[in-house]
């Protein structure tokens, strides 16, 4: 699952399988408190106008469908649980008493309606075909049109897919008049906004996990000297491995006792904590990491900054290259407690063009010619190792 600023992060990878057409769905996943219902609003028509936005400006100009559902509470004990989370004193409920729901988990499609018409997108609603009435939930609405916790499971995926197909066969019935339609329509065609700076389309480099898959992103990557070495950990003992820890979603993981840190024997605690790898960074100086987000507040907080790397790859454990490459020793505290509530992927920009080398690092940013060619000054001009560390 994904909100708005998750595939904003994520734009490059739509960008790079020239789709025909994009079906954009996020309603599950824009869900708050239900005293944070307003600055949720503005926050899902701000990014949903971004993204609409950016998706219908691509090269191939594809076609843009906003998908809009919702989402219920089903089951108990999680099911009265989770709807408590979300809307304590608020919880309403159908005939069915194992269905619980939440005032604003009906609303994202309404908040996002001025920034689809901006954009001039279509909607093909699920919530509208099942639940079109707020206060007039079906009796049914969880045992049948939705049939999950907090996600629609299997049998309810088909029924979106139908609804998504229905409006397509109204479409093509009637495409010749909507065709006329729109010729005759005043409304002229959004106006492209810049690509906001948290945003990279362009990207020289991409490491990715994806879900069922456990292979390593930066397994037998290929750095500029040609060595295959950006796999390894900083330490032998660290506490980071690449694993899932749940539903098969893979990533970059550090795992400790909630009272008391346990490394391996000879480690010390710095050390174990510690994950080195070397990536490679353009001319727009940006980086973008992304990470699992979750609703628990004891989840911590990775700190982020970069040092030094020789053209062989990640140094060694015997190699001490902890200090920091920049003026100030900047560091970026990354957490991953997500105050909405979800439990999502979540980008999070690096931006380094203001950023001074020390004079000891002896590295600078590449050259950027008119055109936006990138020469390398320096062996290693354009490499550097990022080194993550876990604080409770």
């Amino acid at each position: 699952g994904a909100d708005e600023v998750a595939w904003l992060g994520k734009l490059h990878l739509v960008m790079e399988v020239e789709p025909d057409i994009i079906l954009v769905e996020s309603a599950v996943n824009d869900q708050c408190d239900y005293h944070n219902q307003d600055e949720r609003a503005q926050f899902v028509h701000q990014k949903s106008f971004s993204l609409l936005n950016l998706l219908m400006d691509f090269p191939k100009k594809p076609a843009v469908i906003s998908v809009e559902l919702f989402r219920t509470s089903y089951g108990e004990p999680l099911g009265s649980r989770d709807a408590v989370r979300h809307c304590r004193g608020h919880v309403f409920k159908t005939s069915d008493p194992l269905c619980y729901l939440c005032p604003q988990w009906w609303k994202p499609q309404t908040w996002r309606e001025n920034a689809r018409n901006l954009n001039s997108v279509s909607h093909a609603s699920y919530r509208d075909a099942v639940w079109p009435v707020q206060n007039h939930p079906p009796d049914d609405l969880c045992s049948k049109y939705w049939s999950g916790l907090s996600h629609p499971e299997a049998g309810v995926h088909a029924m979106v897919a139908s609804t998504i197909f229905f409006q397509f066969l109204v479409v093509m019935e009637k495409k010749h008049v909507l065709l006329k339609l729109s010729k005759q329509s005043l409304v002229s065609a959004p106006k492209a906004i810049e690509t906001p700076k948290n945003i990279c389309l362009d990207h020289i480099s991409s490491y990715h996990a994806k879900q069922d898959d456990p292979r390593d992103p930066f397994q037998d990557d290929i750095i500029s000297d040609g060595n295959h070495t950006n796999s390894k950990n900083r330490y032998g003992g660290s506490c980071w491995s690449f694993r899932a820890d749940v539903k098969r979603k893979y990533g970059w993981i550090c795992e400790v006792s909630r009272k008391n840190l346990t490394a391996p024997s000879g480690v010390t605690d710095h050390g174990y904590l510690r994950l080195t790898k070397k990536l490679r960074i353009g001319g727009d100086q940006k980086i973008i990491m992304s990470r699992l987000v979750s609703y628990d507040e004891r989840m911590a907080i990775a700190q982020v900054w970069f040092t030094a790397s020789s053209n062989i790859g990640v140094d060694s454990a015997t190699n001490d290259s902890n200090e920091n490459i920049f003026q100030g020793d900047p560091v970026w505290n990354i957490s991953s407690w997500h105050q909405d509530k979800t439990s999502i992927p979540q980008p999070y920009a690096i931006q380094l063009g203001e950023l001074q080398f020390k004079d000891s690092s002896q590295i600078q940013w590449p050259m950027t010619f008119q055109g936006g060619d990138v020469t390398n000054i320096g062996s290693s001009s354009n490499n550097s190792s990022s080194n993550f560390g876990s604080k409770s």
